[in-house]
Protein backbone atom coordinates (compact mmCIF):
# COMPACT_ATOMS: atom_id res chain seq x y z
CA UNK A 1 0.00 0.00 0.00
CA UNK A 2 1.01 3.80 -0.93
CA UNK A 3 2.06 5.50 1.78
CA UNK A 4 1.61 9.60 2.26
CA UNK A 5 3.70 11.08 4.25
CA UNK A 6 2.59 13.55 6.86
CA UNK A 7 0.15 16.73 5.66
CA UNK A 8 0.24 18.52 2.43
CA UNK A 9 0.33 21.93 1.42
CA UNK A 10 -2.53 22.18 -0.39
CA UNK A 11 -3.11 19.14 -3.01
CA UNK A 12 0.66 18.28 -2.94
CA UNK A 13 1.40 15.23 -3.25
CA UNK A 14 3.46 13.30 -1.02
CA UNK A 15 4.24 9.42 -1.57
CA UNK A 16 6.17 6.36 -0.92
CA UNK A 17 6.97 2.86 -2.17
CA UNK A 18 7.73 -0.29 -0.48
CA UNK A 19 6.65 -2.76 -3.27
CA UNK A 20 5.21 -3.14 -6.90
CA UNK A 21 1.91 -1.91 -5.92
CA UNK A 22 2.92 1.05 -4.24
CA UNK A 23 5.60 1.46 -7.61
CA UNK A 24 2.43 1.03 -10.08
CA UNK A 25 0.75 4.71 -7.85
CA UNK A 26 3.99 6.25 -8.32
CA UNK A 27 3.94 5.67 -11.96
CA UNK A 28 0.51 6.30 -12.27
CA UNK A 29 1.39 10.28 -10.85
CA UNK A 30 4.67 10.27 -12.75
CA UNK A 31 3.04 8.74 -16.17
CA UNK A 32 3.70 11.95 -18.87
CA UNK A 33 6.16 13.67 -16.21
CA UNK A 34 8.57 15.60 -18.50
CA UNK A 35 12.69 15.91 -16.78
CA UNK A 36 15.70 17.39 -18.13
CA UNK A 37 18.76 14.99 -18.21
CA UNK A 38 20.59 17.57 -15.91
CA UNK A 39 18.13 17.18 -13.14
CA UNK A 40 18.89 13.09 -12.24
CA UNK A 41 21.68 12.41 -10.12
CA UNK A 42 22.71 9.24 -9.31
CA UNK A 43 24.78 9.06 -5.88
CA UNK A 44 26.93 5.89 -5.33
CA UNK A 45 28.24 6.76 -1.98
CA UNK A 46 24.87 7.35 -0.57
CA UNK A 47 23.25 4.74 -3.03
CA UNK A 48 20.90 7.06 -4.25
CA UNK A 49 19.31 8.08 -7.24
CA UNK A 50 17.03 11.10 -7.68
CA UNK A 51 15.26 13.57 -10.47
CA UNK A 52 13.15 16.42 -10.27
CA UNK A 53 10.43 16.01 -12.66
CA UNK A 54 7.16 18.55 -14.24
CA UNK A 55 4.49 15.90 -13.28
CA UNK A 56 0.72 16.41 -14.70
CA UNK A 57 -1.47 17.16 -12.14
CA UNK A 58 -4.58 16.13 -13.55
CA UNK A 59 -6.61 16.32 -10.37
CA UNK A 60 -6.23 20.36 -10.81
CA UNK A 61 -8.50 22.58 -12.68
CA UNK A 62 -7.09 23.56 -15.11
CA UNK A 63 -4.31 20.58 -14.94
CA UNK A 64 -1.12 22.11 -14.12
CA UNK A 65 2.94 20.83 -13.66
CA UNK A 66 4.20 20.26 -10.71
CA UNK A 67 7.79 20.26 -9.65
CA UNK A 68 8.03 16.79 -7.93
CA UNK A 69 11.49 15.10 -6.43
CA UNK A 70 11.77 11.60 -6.78
CA UNK A 71 14.33 8.94 -5.13
CA UNK A 72 15.16 5.41 -5.14
CA UNK A 73 17.00 4.58 -1.88
CA UNK A 74 19.60 1.03 -2.23
CA UNK A 75 20.72 1.56 -5.60
CA UNK A 76 24.03 -0.64 -6.66
CA UNK A 77 23.55 0.33 -10.07
CA UNK A 78 22.42 2.76 -12.82
CA UNK A 79 22.23 2.00 -16.49
CA UNK A 80 21.09 4.16 -19.50
CA UNK A 81 19.56 3.43 -22.76
CA UNK A 82 18.99 6.26 -25.33
CA UNK A 83 20.46 9.06 -23.25
CA UNK A 84 22.91 11.32 -24.41
CA UNK A 85 24.41 12.89 -20.93
CA UNK A 86 26.02 15.36 -22.69
CA UNK A 87 23.20 16.78 -23.84
CA UNK A 88 21.98 18.66 -20.21
CA UNK A 89 19.35 20.56 -21.12
CA UNK A 90 17.19 17.61 -23.25
CA UNK A 91 13.81 16.93 -21.95
CA UNK A 92 12.68 13.21 -21.44
CA UNK A 93 9.42 12.44 -21.50
CA UNK A 94 8.11 9.47 -18.94
CA UNK A 95 5.87 6.67 -19.75
CA UNK A 96 6.05 4.33 -16.78
CA UNK A 97 8.04 2.81 -13.90
CA UNK A 98 8.04 -0.52 -13.01
CA UNK A 99 9.48 -3.27 -10.90
CA UNK A 100 10.80 -6.54 -11.59
CA UNK A 101 12.03 -8.53 -8.51
CA UNK A 102 15.14 -10.69 -8.52
CA UNK A 103 16.41 -12.57 -5.81
CA UNK A 104 13.69 -10.75 -3.12
CA UNK A 105 14.02 -7.77 -2.07
CA UNK A 106 16.67 -6.99 -4.98
CA UNK A 107 15.31 -6.25 -8.39
CA UNK A 108 15.29 -3.74 -10.92
CA UNK A 109 13.08 -0.65 -11.13
CA UNK A 110 13.18 0.51 -14.77
CA UNK A 111 11.84 4.17 -15.98
CA UNK A 112 10.57 4.18 -19.59
CA UNK A 113 10.60 7.09 -21.56
CA UNK A 114 9.44 8.13 -25.26
CA UNK A 115 11.87 7.19 -28.14
CA UNK A 116 12.69 4.15 -26.20
CA UNK A 117 14.59 5.66 -24.08
CA UNK A 118 15.69 3.90 -20.49
CA UNK A 119 16.65 4.27 -17.17
CA UNK A 120 17.48 0.87 -15.27
CA UNK A 121 18.32 0.92 -11.69
CA UNK A 122 19.86 -2.29 -9.97
CA UNK A 123 18.56 -1.96 -6.35
CA UNK A 124 19.33 -3.97 -3.26
CA UNK A 125 15.29 -3.40 -2.34
CA UNK A 126 12.39 -1.04 -3.46
CA UNK A 127 12.18 2.16 -1.53
CA UNK A 128 11.31 5.20 -2.88
CA UNK A 129 9.97 8.97 -2.30
CA UNK A 130 7.55 11.47 -4.11
CA UNK A 131 7.06 14.91 -3.29
CA UNK A 132 5.92 17.91 -4.75
CA UNK A 133 7.89 20.66 -3.95
CA UNK A 134 6.70 24.20 -2.63
CA UNK A 135 5.00 26.71 -5.01
CA UNK A 136 5.77 24.50 -7.82
CA UNK A 137 2.04 24.68 -10.12
CA UNK A 138 2.58 25.59 -13.51
CA UNK A 139 -0.88 25.86 -15.50
CA UNK A 140 -0.30 24.00 -18.96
Amino acid sequence: MTHHLGPTHHDDLKLMAIDSEDLAVFSAHLQDAELRVNQIAFLPKQKRFAFVAQRLDRQAVPPVRKSTGVHFEGVTQAQHQNITLQQSDEVLHLLAVTFTPDSAPAGQVILHFTQGRLIKLDVAFLEAALADLPDSSKEI
